[in-house]
């Protein structure tokens, strides 16, 4: 296939199909047979639809050899979280009991999107059950690896997503973010994600989920490179039309690495929050990613947005867990409002944050308590926008750690999890990441740097509504300026 191999970009992969050095059909079979060397060590790929992908790829081709106008994804294979639906491939989001349900489903509108950009849907990525863990495993398909270490975690719950770019499965994946699914995987794979602002992509066709607009969820695009993390979200976001022209991305984001042009962002750095668990690889990595945007021309400070974040963190989970639980059994909201007092008063002695009285409580929630929850969350909407007057970008960390070891203890709660040798909560993770879920803004996560057993250190870049493509452009500089995405060893996945 000329020059390309398995971790060629997206868009190199584009220029090579649009040029004639390599079918659709091809570019097709190279993904599978990646996924095949590597479904024992990592098992990211987990669900296909093989016949339909090789009759769409068969049919790219023989269009393309036509000259008929061409879609921005022409021909690329690509894979996507097993929580959306597909055409007679009903999402399973991990659960058995969904496993041979809705086997009539159409596909969901991030599937139909892909498809109408030309993409080649092949396969769908892991997750946990029902997408509720920092973790990628469930009963189904069983647990995928962390590419930089198979005794860890790829995170969750878009973790097969992560797992898949990072070995050079596909180089576009399409995940969805409550809780830092998309940010948790790409930082502890080393690979880049968009949690756009809230409803800027359409939820239609994601599990869980149902008619309506599900708050604080997001879907959004990932992809091993800021570059392809861009064309991808022009696809998704209607700022790519299908066209036949000499760059069929549709967009002038080609520039060779160093192009990029630099603008003096305002930059605010946050490393510190009481009672919120960093290492200190990740608090000096985050730091000294400031000090290079600082030294490039930024103005760079210690800034964070002046709210309760105790409260914040109260309230997210709060408004969490009044979503999750529709989806539970009637018997079992009966039960949680029955205990909800008893709860409540154990888990305000303990002043223990992550702990199953306190959860139980935030689940027996009444309306009047979560329509409180929403009118503190737009109060601390108000406060914080101020302070995206002052900066274009919050940097700060994605989680408390690198991606941590494998742990399936089915008391979540219980479960071990070391930063810097000090034992935490377990959903400790959810700390760094509520801010922005919470609160709506966009995300995007890019690899600034390398940690202890060369696991990856992420960063969140966080700004203002809307400010994805600055967002973008100010990820793309720490890209260069950072090194990027740094491929595992492959040579101890391959079996």
């Amino acid at each position: 296939m000329n020059q390309l191999n398995a971790f060629s970009t997206a868009r190199e992969q584009l220029t090579a199909l649009r040029n004639g050095q390599v079918t659709a059909v091809e570019l097709l079979e190279s993904a599978i047979a990646q996924h095949e060397v590597l479904k024992q060590s990592v098992n990211a790929v987990v669900v296909f639809d093989l016949d339909r992908a090789r009759k769409d790829a068969a049919a790219c081709d023989a269009a393309r050899a036509r000259g008929e106008i061409m879609g921005p994804l022409a021909g690329l294979p690509v894979t996507v979280k097993d929580c959306f639906d597909m055409t007679g491939c009903p999402a399973t989001a991990g659960n058995p009991l969904l496993m041979g349900k809705n086997s009539d489903c159409e596909d969901a509108e991030m599937v139909t999107l892909l498809r109408k950009a030309g993409a080649i849907v092949w396969g769908k990525t892991n997750v946990p059950f029902m997408l509720g863990d920092a973790q990628s495993y469930n009963s189904i398909w069983g647990v995928t690896n962390n590419p930089y270490d198979i005794s860890r975690t790829a995170g969750g719950s878009s973790g097969g997503a992560a797992a898949a770019l990072a070995t050079g499965i596909t180089a576009l994946e399409v995940g969805s973010d409550i809780g830092g699914s998309l940010r948790i995987p790409a930082g502890f794979c080393g690979v880049t994600s968009i949690k756009p602002t809230w409803d800027a992509l359409s939820q239609n066709g994601h599990v869980p989920g149902g008619p309506g607009k599900t708050d604080l969820l997001v879907v959004g695009p990932m992809a091993r490179n800021i570059g392809d993390l861009r064309l991808l979200w022009r696809v998704l976001s209607g700022s790519v039309e299908d066209r036949n022209s000499t760059n069929e991305t549709g967009y002038s984001g080609n520039a060779a690495i160093g192009d990029t042009v630099l603008s003096s962002y305002r930059v605010a750095v946050w490393t510190e929050e009481k009672s919120w668990p960093l290492s200190d690889e990740a608090a000096k990595t985050i730091r000294k990613a400031g000090q290079v945007l600082s030294a490039d021309g930024s103005t760079v400070k210690e800034a964070k947005p002046d709210i309760d974040m105790a409260l914040m963190v109260d309230t997210y989970l709060r408004l969490l867990c009044g979503i999750i639980r529709h989806g539970f059994p009637p018997i079992l909201q009966c039960i949680l409002k029955t205990i909800k007092g008893c709860m409540c008063a154990i888990s305000h002695r303990s002043k223990i944050l992550f702990c199953f009285s306190r959860f139980a409580a935030y689940y027996a929630s009444s309306e009047e308590e979560l329509e409180k929850s929403r009118g503190i969350r737009d109060s601390m909407k108000e406060q914080s926008s101020a302070f995206f007057k002052d900066y274009d970008v919050l940097l700060m960390p994605v989680t408390p750690s690198t991606a941590f070891p494998h742990a399936h203890g089915k008391n979540k709660f219980t479960r071990p999890y070391y930063v810097d040798g000090h034992r935490v909560p377990y959903y400790s993770w959810i700390y760094w990441v509520s801010f922005a879920t919470l609160l709506h803004y966009p995300v995007v996560v890019v690899r600034i740097g390398t940690g202890a057993g060369g696991l990856p250190i992420a960063a969140q870049l966080v700004g203002r509504y809307g400010s994805e493509e600055k967002l973008l452009e100010i990820a793309e500089r720490l890209e260069i300026l950072c090194g990027g995405f740094i491929a595992p060893d492959m040579g101890s996945l391959i079996h």
